[in-house]
C-alpha cells in the first residue's frame, strides 16, 4: 500500500486569519442561507457550533455582542 503525502497547505487561504476576517459576514450568511434552505432556521444553533462552521473563536459572537453594546451606550450617553 502507498503511503500519503503529507497536504501542503501553505498556500491554503483558509488557513490565513487576514482573509478570514475579511470574509467572516459572508460565511455567517452562507450558513443562515443553508440553514433556511435545509428548513432548520426553526432550530436554534449553538453559538460554538456556528463559531466552529465558520472558523472563528467560540468567544467571537460574545466580543461581538460587547462592541455593540459598546457603541449602543456611547451613543445613548454621548461619550
Amino acid at each position: 500500500m502507498q503511503s500519503e503525502s503529507p497536504i501542503d497547505t501553505s498556500d491554503d487561504i483558509t488557513t490565513n486569519r487576514r482573509w478570514l476576517c475579511e470574509q467572516i459576514d459572508r460565511l455567517l450568511a452562507w450558513e443562515i442561507l443553508c440553514r433556511t434552505a435545509n428548513n432548520e432556521e426553526i432550530y436554534s444553533i449553538r453559538s460554538s457550533d456556528l463559531c466552529d462552521k465558520i472558523g472563528v473563536s467560540p468567544q467571537y459572537f460574545y466580543h461581538v455582542f460587547s462592541r455593540i453594546k459598546n457603541k449602543v451606550n456611547a451613543k445613548h450617553f454621548d461619550f
